[in-house]
């Protein structure tokens, strides 16, 4: 958009002086005039040097309107202005703006010498710009030696001010330039100049005329040399004597058809090869690769159906190695030419339905495949509908990628491939004249093939034109890098030229010039401006760019006012102000990248005004502390989104920094990926609200004024995003300062209390919070219900719904012995997860819910009301023990002297941790209905004068276990225990089951496995039925006990199964019985006696050398596999 800095007032104020800025205002104007052509009376022939005025005046004398060779200097760098206005819709024109190095279709404008250390350039003056604006096509050069460049010699006259006039520019390996200056259409003629001496522009040679020999390749209807869209390259390698590849259009019929002539010298033509003339025509532009012989070009094509040129379909592609006599498509499949209808094995990218496809540029890889940048757009009027930037790289095959989106078809840029690196730089930022033709220069590069692009640098910025048509220079070197043009994209204006370095630096050329040779301006882009208008007090002690303000900046002093501070720009000031008076309105934007406000002192929006203060796509804002709405009647608003707010200070929202402050309405808005750091405390005021939408609100603590009550809300609005308290606890509470009593965590809602700060839950009065769909809070200990009269509920349900407490969790108290608080509850429900990395301590008047989830604790202790513990109520849900052992006991309990898990439950105490069930009263265990254990080490009946029983019963029940004693522990005997394994119930333990005197173990159709099983003279082990797992029998302890629970002499009766993993070694008689021995191998066969049942065997080569065998059924499994 076009911005005026008229209208308003700068105030900079020192001393009492007070300086009013004066409005400057400048135009420019001009109506572009297209002379009409006739036959030149007079011609400057072959070798004629542009060194004398007479020539140049004598020749206008005798000349009319028609395009003449100028022998005058150019009088600087001023562009031609151009515009097509047949582009429909409410949009001034079809494109139009600074046109000195259009079309995209030329190529190339540019070439350097390494020779010379020289870029030539050829570019389109406007030769009259007070009358007709007659194009000059001028040739000059950037001398990288010296850094200067040298005054622009118009080699050609056209006589129009019609920009696809426009030149092309080669060098030989000689030295010698040459000058391919394009006509439009058929209505004028075209030129070949070539340099009368090598790297010179003074003097110049004409090559192409009326001469029999030139008409008869390029002569037209009208009887002139014509050629449109010229793609002229020199190929120092191509095969034979010709090296000049001219790739050109004819209009046929109103067709534009694609054409190609060769030559040695650039002065005799072959004739002209038609190289494509599908349907309406088509456009194309063309690259050559550092082989200096090969030449690609891509071209899109007119539909028969369409509205002629402004229909562009389908991206073609060919390329050849020998000047035209062959064509090849990217994969180097042979093509037939000319084409008249559209191929599919030239075919780069197939357009959707009425979508239209622009030609940028074509480049190449270090292996010589093509990379196109080109645009497709669903309209060729210029409008808000989008456009799509894409590259097509071949790879094996054509691998087509979205880059970007721009505001008009003909945004033109350059690629550049590098190595791995591929560079754009083009006018795909918004400029002032937004979906007008250009815009802002950026520079985005990729080092993935055009998966993804960075912006490193944006070139240009704050401009008072679009400015567009990016040209690369062959062979570009890092300090002349790109060339192009700026100018109104909607009305006549001057027009300068800039190019950029590969490091991001701009240079304009001289618009004015009359010396020899200029040093390029280096343009200020580094380090944009800032804008301001209306009423601003400095404080003035001396402001550069960037400002720096050693005092107080006030917006909107006595007046309105606003500040802009964008594109990488800095404010520093020592302390600020927004809308300071009253009645009045300030405004301050930190709108983009690297944009910054710093104030070093307090921050002050809405003082006695209304202020707003809008950090947003990656701004930042630094302050001490800050008021909004500081005095009674202001207003503040401060808003944060993608970008960052960082106080060092308290931040107070509706006042002032005074106890008890009622003054201006403010809000403090934090949206998606915004971050507002405040070191103190975010205290809101009545008059004050926080909303927080996405982002990022951390705070040293926070402060709700204590009188707003039932709608809390109002005052903090969380909907999205994280609020982190980093140097205090959090108390939600009815008469929390911090919180309301009611607080629910929803999806994308996070609380954090950094540093291990406490959450407080009902501390004196009543406090809920919910954890939900996603929610998800971290904290340090935790209290429910703190204090007598407190009242604490925490609920944490739904998928992805996480609290995780890096310290304890206490449950109806405090956190010292015996402490009795209000009534509260945990609940855990529907996948939440609970995770306490302390313990999780319920006092008398505490309980917990786990009804489904996970609740993960280092630590579980309940205070007793009875066997059955009403404290604790679990429906469902896994339970976690990570860091202490669980006791299950009459006398010292973690969980009560009775357990039972069914069907959804699982207990877990995790592998280092013991479960401990008696250990010195009564306890009980019972898995049952598909209930689930898993524990470390497992004691029943650890001391003397403890008793305790497990029963594990019903298909899906199971108890996993590191290692299991009854009746005491590892080293001596102690209580009594016992174990049932009923039918579907399975133990497994890792390690040892041992059984001690008063200990007794009985399967009843479950199944045991152990890896060792001893069984002390005392205790009982019952095989009733089901199947008992046993390594190999060198590990198997043989007890008399076990003796007895075999049948005697290791009797297998129906019902049982004993699986040996491995050789069983038989010390005595060993009978099957009507069950099942499931072993590899047997060692001491002669003690078995198989009287029937299934002998199952279980590994390759099994032999048994002696055997009983009865006459009863018997069944022997072979392994199989």
């Amino acid at each position: 958009m076009n911005r005026s800095m008229g209208g308003g007032r700068l105030c900079i104020r020192k001393c009492g002086l007070r300086v009013d800025a004066a409005r400057i205002d400048s135009c420019w104007g001009c109506i572009a005039a297209s002379a009409g052509e006739s036959r030149p009376l007079f011609r400057l022939r072959k070798s004629a040097a542009i060194v004398s005025g007479w020539i140049v005046a004598f020749s206008l004398m005798l000349s009319t309107a028609s395009a003449q060779i100028s022998a005058t200097p150019a009088n600087g760098f001023q562009g031609i202005w151009y515009e097509v206005t047949s582009g429909g819709g409410s949009a001034p024109n079809k494109y139009g703006g600074g046109l000195g190095t259009y079309p995209q279709q030329n190529a190339p404008m540019a070439v350097y010498s390494e020779a010379a250390q020289k870029t030539f350039f050829g570019i389109s003056l406007d030769i009259d710009p007070s009358s007709t604006h007659r194009i000059g096509h001028a040739i000059s050069y950037y001398d990288h030696v010296t850094g200067m460049v040298a005054r622009p010699q118009i080699w050609v006259d056209t006589a129009t001010s019609d920009a696809h006039d426009s030149p092309v520019l080669s060098i030989d390996d000689e030295g010698y330039l040459y000058l391919f200056s394009s006509t439009h259409g058929e209505a004028r003629r075209s030129y070949i100049h070539r340099s009368s001496e090598q790297y010179s522009i003074d003097s110049i040679d004409e090559l192409l005329d009326y001469s029999a020999e030139d008409m008869a390749v390029f002569g037209s209807t009208a009887g002139e040399p014509r050629f449109s869209y010229a793609g002229g390259w020199y190929l120092p390698n191509a095969p034979g004597d010709e090296k000049f590849l001219l790739l050109h259009t004819r209009y046929i019929d109103g067709d534009r058809d694609l054409f190609y002539s060769t030559s040695p010298d650039a002065d005799t033509w072959t004739t002209r090869q038609t190289f494509s003339e599908i349907e309406a025509g088509q456009y194309q532009t063309s690259w050559v690769k550092d082989d200096g012989r090969t030449v690609g070009t891509i071209f899109n094509i007119h539909p028969e159906i369409g509205n002629g040129s402004d229909y562009r379909t389908d991206l073609y592609y060919a390329e050849t190695g020998d000047l035209g006599a062959t064509w090849q498509n990217a994969a180097g499949l042979q093509l037939s030419t000319p084409f008249t209808e559209r191929s599919a094995d030239a075919l780069v990218y197939d357009s959707v339905g009425d979508e239209r496809v622009y030609l940028k540029d074509i480049n190449y890889d270090s292996e010589g495949n093509p990379v196109i940048l080109f645009v497709t757009s669903p309209t060729h009027i210029p409008g808000t509908e989008t456009r799509t930037v894409k590259t097509a790289y071949y790879d094996d095959g054509w691998v087509i990628r979205d880059v970007m989106t721009t505001d008009h078809n003909y945004d033109h840029g350059s690629l550049y491939v590098e190595g791995d690196t591929w560079r754009i730089i083009a006018p795909f930022i918004d400029g002032p004249q937004q979906y007008g033709t250009g815009g802002q220069i950026g520079m985005w590069t990729s080092d993935n093939q055009g998966e993804s692009w960075v912006l490193e640098h944006q070139l240009t910025n704050n401009d008072l034109f679009n400015q567009g048509y990016v040209q690369r220079p062959l062979n570009a070197q890092a300090d002349f890098y790109g060339l192009w043009a700026d100018g109104d994209a909607w009305e006549p204006s001057p027009s300068n030229f800039y190019f950029t370095t590969q490091a991001g630096d701009v240079y304009r050329l001289p618009y004015d010039m009359t010396t020899e040779f200029a040093l390029p301006e280096l343009m200020s882009y580094g380090t944009p401006p800032i804008l301001a208008t209306g009423a601003l007090n400095l404080l003035y002690d001396g402001i550069t760019i960037p400002w720096q303000i050693e005092n107080e900046l006030v917006v909107a002093d006595v007046a309105d006012g606003s500040l802009e501070v964008r594109l990488a720009a800095t404010v520093s000031s020592a302390s600020g102000v927004i809308a300071a008076d009253t009645g009045t309105t300030g405004s301050v934007r930190i709108c983009d990248d690297s944009s910054a406000w710093n104030v070093s002192g307090d921050l002050t929006v809405g003082d006695l005004g209304n202020g707003s203060l809008v950090v947003e796509s990656g701004g930042l804002l630094t302050s001490s502390s800050a008021y909004l709405g500081r005095q009674n009647g202001a207003s503040g608003l401060v808003q944060v989104a993608s970008a960052q707010w960082q106080s060092t200070g308290s931040v107070y929202v509706g006042g002032s920094d005074v106890a008890g402050s009622v003054d201006g309405a403010s809000t403090l808005r934090v949206e998606e990926d915004g971050l507002v750091q405040i070191a103190g405390t975010l205290q809101v005021w009545q008059t004050g609200a926080v909303e927080l939408h996405g982002g990022t609100l951390r705070v040293g603590a926070l402060a709700i004024d204590s009188t707003v009550s039932g709608d809390w809300h109002s005052h903090f609005n969380w909907t999205n995003g994280i609020l982190e308290v980093t140097e205090s606890s959090l108390v939600v509470d009815a008469a929390s300062t911090s919180m309301n009593s009611q607080l629910t965590l929803g999806s994308g809602m996070q609380l954090h209390l950094a540093n291990d700060n406490a959450l407080v839950i009902g501390d004196q009065n009543q406090g809920s919070v919910v954890v939900d769909s996603g929610g998800q809070i971290i904290s340090g200990s935790a209290y429910l219900g703190r204090q007598t009269g407190g009242s604490g509920t925490v609920l944490v349900t739904g998928s992805g719904s996480q609290w995780q407490s890096n310290g304890s969790v206490y449950v109806g108290g405090s956190d010292l012995a015996g402490s009795l608080g209000g009534a509260s509850t945990l609940l855990v429900e529907q996948d939440g997860l609970v995770q306490i990395a302390g313990n999780l301590q319920v006092w008398q008047s505490g309980a917990v819910g786990l009804h489904g989830g996970t609740l993960r604790v280092g630590g579980f202790a309940i205070e007793t009301l009875g066997g059955s513990n009403p404290s604790f109520d679990w429906t469902s849900g896994t339970l976690e023990v990570t860091d202490s052992s669980l006791v299950i006991d009459s006398v010292s309990s973690s969980l009560g002297s009775e357990l039972t898990l069914t069907s959804g439950m699982k207990l877990v105490v995790v592998s280092e941790q013991d479960l401990i069930i008696g250990d010195q009263g009564e306890a009980s265990l019972v898995v049952e209905s598909g209930g689930k254990v898993t524990s470390g080490t497992a004691y029943l009946g650890r001391q003397a004068g403890a008793s305790a029983s497990v029963r594990v019963t019903d298909s899906g029940s199971q108890w996993t276990a590191a290692g299991v004693y009854i009746g005491g522990d590892q080293s001596n005997s102690g209580g009594s225990g016992e174990l049932f394994i009923d039918y579907g119930g399975v133990v497994e333990i890792a390690g040892a089951l041992q059984l001690w005197n008063n200990a007794s173990v009985a399967i009843n159709g479950g199944t045991l496995i152990c890896e060792s099983l001893t069984v002390e003279s005392g205790g009982t082990f019952e095989f009733n039925s089901g199947k008992l797992v046993l390594p190999e029998s060198t590990r198997f302890a043989v007890g008399e006990a076990l003796e007895e629970a075999m049948g005697g002499s290791y009797l297998i009766s129906p019902g049982c199964e004993l699986q040996i993993d491995g050789t069983a070694t038989l010390q005595s008689s060993f009978t099957i019985a009507g069950g099942t021995l499931s072993v590899g191998a047997i060692s001491n066969s002669q003690l078995l006696r198989f009287e029937s049942g299934v002998l199952h065997l279980t590994q390759d080569d099994f032999a048994i050398s002696k055997a009983l065998l009865t006459n009863s059924t018997r069944t022997v499994e072979a392994r199989v596999g």
